[in-house]
């Protein structure tokens, strides 16, 4: 290739730099690489197609790609994340992002992504054959890539964060994950958080036994009981209120729990996916959101 084409990748992690770095000069491209979303920007001239991380320390990915699209409109960006984020991938198809693939990447889809782009410029990648559900429009590549790494992620049992703001859908990705799931049999039992007053919120995920607190008349069985074999769906998890997130965390890490005023250690067996539109690393620094639980819910 005489003139070989220029590809910026901005990644706070070096080690990543290298990586698509040395993939991309084997596919035949040479590379530009940026540290930060400052040198981006400089890049961003000089550069045919533009691999950017959403989430760095300072300007984050979202960040440049506003800037992007009013200093350079052409620009052909594709998003890497490493995590499942409805709110991220709402405004990466605002500002015009080309595509969004999940980390760790696949090495030869980002190559055949890139492919793609800088042989049809503007023209979306391949979508493939994911049936969306209903209603959902995904004329976007990277709506539907959420929703392609919904369909991997249902494939597991491992507990999921949705991360996004209120409206933009994460409730059915939700459905969408236990629909394709191996309980898509059994129930999804849904709790908002947000709807609950604080002090009844640990009643509601464990329940109580009769005469635990005033008004306890009969004893009854909590969410997680409910669930049990299922789905828990776990709207805005991050008004857990302090006192109940120790609870919360034992439920996740060894499936068991008691009902408040009980002794009877209760046993369940379900998946999580819990959901927020607040920014939980933030929570977790103003000290209102533990540490341990939020990277327990960000597996």
């Amino acid at each position: 290739m005489t003139d070989r084409l220029r590809i910026a990748v901005v990644d706070d992690e070096r080690a990543q730099r290298q990586l698509l770095d040395n993939a991309l000069r084997r596919a035949g491209y040479d590379t530009i690489l940026c540290k930060d979303g400052e040198a981006a920007l400089v890049a961003a001239p000089e550069c045919a197609l533009m691999l950017l991380d959403v989430r760095m320390p300072g300007m984050s990915g979202l960040d440049v790609l506003d800037k992007l699209r009013d200093e350079h409109p052409g620009l052909p960006v594709i998003l890497l994340t490493a995590f499942i984020d409805v709110r991220d991938a709402v405004a990466a198809i605002k500002a015009g992002a080309l595509d969004y693939l999940e980390k760790p990447v696949d090495l030869d889809e980002l190559i055949a992504a890139i492919d793609d782009a800088l042989g049809q410029t503007g023209r979306p990648v391949s979508e493939g054959a994911l049936e969306l559900p209903e209603g959902v429009v995904g004329e976007s590549v990277a709506m539907r890539r959420v929703f392609e790494q919904a369909a991997r992620v249902a494939e597991s049992e491992v507990t999921v964060l949705l991360d996004g703001e209120s409206g933009v859908g994460k409730e059915v990705v939700a459905e969408f994950i236990h629909a394709r799931s191996g309980r898509s049999g059994t129930p999804m039992v849904r709790v908002d958080c947000a709807a609950l007053p604080e002090h009844l919120i640990e009643s509601a995920l464990f329940g109580h036994e009769k005469g635990a607190f005033t008004g306890a008349d009969v004893q009854r069985e909590g969410r997680f009981q409910a669930a049990d074999g299922g789905t828990l769906f776990l709207d805005e998890v991050g008004e857990l209120p302090l006192a109940v997130q120790p609870k919360f965390l034992r439920v996740l890490e060894r499936g068991t729990f008691h009902r408040i005023g009980g002794n009877e250690e209760i046993r369940v067996d379900v998946r999580l996916i819990a959901a927020t539109n607040r920014t939980l690393d933030e929570e977790v620094r103003k000290g209102t959101f533990r540490e341990d639980l939020f990277y327990r819910l960000n597996v």
